[in-house]
């Protein structure tokens, strides 16, 4: 392991910090994320009704996590993408590559979830919903989430005014580190979970409120295939663990889009334990959605899907 991902990956704060330092700007952030090399996942299949396919990312084919989602979607053909030892666990790659498996099953619907669920309702219940829906209208399909739970929500697409610098130069060290960061890289857009509340209008404009999918949610196999038959990706693969859900759900059309009532339960953090170092390197994440967003401006002239 090079020096730079060593940085990345340490468990010390001060180490991903430093990390950000051996760039000059974004687009030398988004080189080396690309160009970063990976174990390959390996591929795991328990035989199934393939006409609704359920993919995972996992660190383990044998592990619990991954035999419990095993045990809940008994029936249904599951497609598992081990990581094994691979330090960064990229769940894009690994998802990537689960679904373009599924794809070639030529399947209504595709599953694409987190290992760590538990179960709550009969999964016969959203095979059923889903085979009752269009494949061909629809693309993609929203999962009602447990009120603990967050497989689909509503958050806020936000450009940065300079009083947020202001702001986060007196919430503490690491604040001041974070917000250092990110104007170095000329972070405009971010990312808010939750209520936009009417104070922070001095701090944030509101550009979009939008759905994003997170650890459980559907596409249609048609949607699917025309992806992959383009020559493309379900996730851009300059993301790993972060802000490629909110970067898929973007482009996502709402009068392409459905809404399903079905209750499955999710371990948060489950597969990944929250720390200063992880929060660290989510601001690599925050760092590449602004740069991919600003791109896609300057050459649509307006946001995807508008």
């Amino acid at each position: 392991m090079n020096e730079i991902d060593s940085l990345f990956l340490s468990k010390d704060p001060a180490d991903v910090f430093a990390f950000y330092s051996k760039f000059n700007n974004a687009g030398d952030i988004l080189a080396y994320v690309r160009g970063r090399t990976y174990n390959k996942p390996r591929i795991f299949e328990k035989d199934g009704d393939k006409d609704v396919v359920a993919v995972i990312p996992t660190r383990d084919h044998n592990g619990e996590f991954a035999k419990s989602f095993c045990d809940i979607f008994k029936g249904f053909h599951i497609i598992m993408a081990e990581s094994g030892n691979d330090p960064y666990f990229n769940y894009t790659k690994n998802t990537n590559l689960a679904v373009e498996k599924a794809v070639s099953y030529d399947p209504k619907w595709i599953i694409v979830s987190n290992d760590d669920m538990y179960g709550i309702d009969d999964p016969a219940v959203l095979r059923q919903g889903l085979l009752r829906l269009d494949n061909g209208k629809i693309d993609n399909v929203w999962i009602s989430p447990e009120p603990e739970h967050h497989h689909c929500h509503s958050i806020h697409l936000v450009e940065c005014k300079k009083a947020l610098g202001i702001l986060r130069k007196v919430q503490g060290a690491y604040q001041r580190k974070a917000h250092a960061v990110l104007n170095k890289f000329g972070v405009d857009y971010t990312l808010l979970y939750g209520q936009f509340k009417p104070h922070y209008s001095l701090f944030l404009r509101n550009v979009k409120q939008f759905l994003v999918t997170e650890d459980f949610f559907v596409i249609s196999g048609k949607y699917a295939s025309s992806i992959y038959n383009s020559g493309h990706r379900l996730y851009d693969e300059a993301f790993i663990n972060n802000a490629e859900d909110a970067w898929l759900s973007l482009g996502f059309g709402p009068e392409r889009s459905a809404y399903l009532e079905f209750k499955i339960g999710s371990r948060i953090n489950g597969t990944f334990t929250p720390s200063k170092s992880n929060d660290a390197r989510g601001i690599l994440e925050m760092i590449l959605f602004d740069y991919k967003l600003k791109e896609y401006l300057h050459d649509h002239g307006r946001l995807p899907c508008q």
